[in-house]
C-alpha cells in the first residue's frame, strides 16, 4: 500500500473510533490511540506526503491538532470552589465530558471533509 493510500486509511479508523465513542471516560485512550499512531505515521512521511497534490499535509495536521486537543481534555482541571470532592469529581468529568463531545464532533466534521464524505 503506499504512503498516501495508508495515510487515508488511517484517517477512515479514526474517523470510525470517533464516531463509535461517545464517552470521555471509555473512549478517550482508543481515541488516542488512533489519533497517535495516525500522528506518528504521517510526521514520518510528511515530506512525501507534502511533495504529491493531494491533502497528505492537511491529514498530517488534523492528526496533530486533534492529537493536543484532545489531550488538553486529559488536562483539565477546572474546579468547583467550596465543594465537596465528590461534587468537584462530578464537575471535572462533566466538564471533560462537556469538552470531549464538543471535540469529537468537530474532529469527525473535519475527518469526513478530508476523506470527500
Amino acid at each position: 500500500m503506499n504512503t498516501y493510500k495508508e495515510t487515508i486509511h488511517k484517517l477512515q479508523v479514526t474517523l470510525v473510533v470517533l464516531k463509535e465513542s461517545e464517552n470521555y471516560e471509555t473512549s478517550i485512550r482508543t481515541i488516542m490511540q488512533s489519533l497517535d499512531e495516525g500522528l506518528q505515521f504521517t510526521k514520518e512521511h510528511y515530506s512525501e506526503l507534502l511533495s504529491n497534490d493531494n491533502n497528505g499535509s492537511d491529514i498530517y495536521f488534523f492528526f496533530m491538532r486533534f492529537s493536543h486537543q484532545f489531550f488538553n481534555v486529559m488536562n483539565l482541571i477546572n474546579v468547583k470552589p467550596n465543594a465537596s470532592y465528590y461534587q468537584r469529581t462530578l464537575h471535572l468529568f462533566e466538564t471533560r465530558q462537556k469538552k470531549f463531545v464538543e471535540l469529537r464532533e468537530e474532529a469527525i466534521i473535519k475527518a469526513s471533509r478530508l476523506l470527500g464524505l
